[in-house]
């Protein structure tokens, strides 16, 4: 995670694997001493940052049925299996509509980006998982929505632009003049959803699955990941073969239910040696 606790809280990069490791033991950390978290991601900055319990009454929070995050599909989106089979790094970090780093970039071709933004939304606002649902948004124009107990949806709109949510988390609580484009609804012709394929990307059940069982299962997922895409960025192994590296890797851990930071940390370094004995 980057930034550090302070009297001011915590800057923090959503899909990091600090809060999917030590969720608990990191959120206990940072609310003991009434800190403030400021998202440097485009789904949980805006309308979510503002649900976090440290920012929100309690009773705010009992009006609220779910979270919703967009994903545009990434690269692939609407491939097969099949189709993925033959892929290339440089097919892959071919984002259709967001420049970011590779790894980034890999997560967001696999759904792993936003599993790990499932596990971050569960955790940072207290919501049980299943009130958490991710929508394909393929135009990345929408990037959250807070469904309430009533019906009424709160969005959050913008272009696709990394550099506003990192200037908004810079500047926090205050925004800044940033050049460049902007959404013009007079030309903006559609907006469309889908439903994610989970049976081809896998990366957003099995990180439902980790987020589900808890404890320190969410360690071993993010590990496996991590490592996974280096390897696939250093062309040692195929795209399909970073979900084959998560599950493996899942089903082979005996999970510890509460572990303490040093217990994460060995599991951590335990999946990565067990990777590394296989690919």
């Amino acid at each position: 995670m980057s930034g550090a606790w302070d009297d001011r809280g915590c800057t923090s990069n959503s899909a990091d694997g600090s809060i999917l490791h030590g969720n608990s033991v990191l959120l206990c950390k940072g609310f003991k001493n009434t800190s403030r978290l400021v998202f440097r991601d485009k789904s949980l900055q805006e309308t979510l940052g503002k649900l976090c319990k440290r920012e929100s009454n309690d009773e705010e929070n009992k009006e609220i049925h779910k979270l919703l995050i967009t994903e545009s599909g990434g690269p692939f989106r609407g491939r097969t299996t099949e189709e993925l089979r033959n892929v290339t790094v440089a097919d892959t970090l071919k984002h259709p509509n967001w420049v970011m780093g590779r790894k980034i970039t890999v997560d967001s071709a696999t759904l792993v980006n936003k599993g790990l933004e499932v596990m971050e939304a569960r955790w940072l606002f207290d919501m049980d998982l299943d009130q958490v649902q991710v929508v394909v948004q393929p135009q990345s124009i929408i990037h959250s929505m807070v469904e309430f107990k009533d019906g009424a949806i709160m969005a959050q709109l913008g272009t696709p632009d990394m550099r506003l949510p990192i200037q908004y988390a810079l500047y926090y609580p205050h925004r800044r003049y940033l050049d460049g484009d902007r959404l013009d609804f007079t030309k903006l012709r559609e907006i469309t959803f889908e439903v994610p394929d989970m049976e081809t990307f896998r990366g957003l059940p099995m990180a439902i699955q980790a987020s589900r069982e808890g404890g320190s299962m969410p360690t071993v997922f993010n590990a496996a990941n991590e490592l996974a895409v280096k390897k696939f960025l250093e062309e040692k192994i195929g795209f399909l073969d970073i979900y084959e590296i998560i599950a493996q890797s899942m089903e082979r851990h005996k999970k510890i239910a509460h572990p303490d930071l040093d217990e994460i940390l060995s599991v951590e370094q335990d999946t990565y040696q067990w990777i590394e004995s296989r690919w």
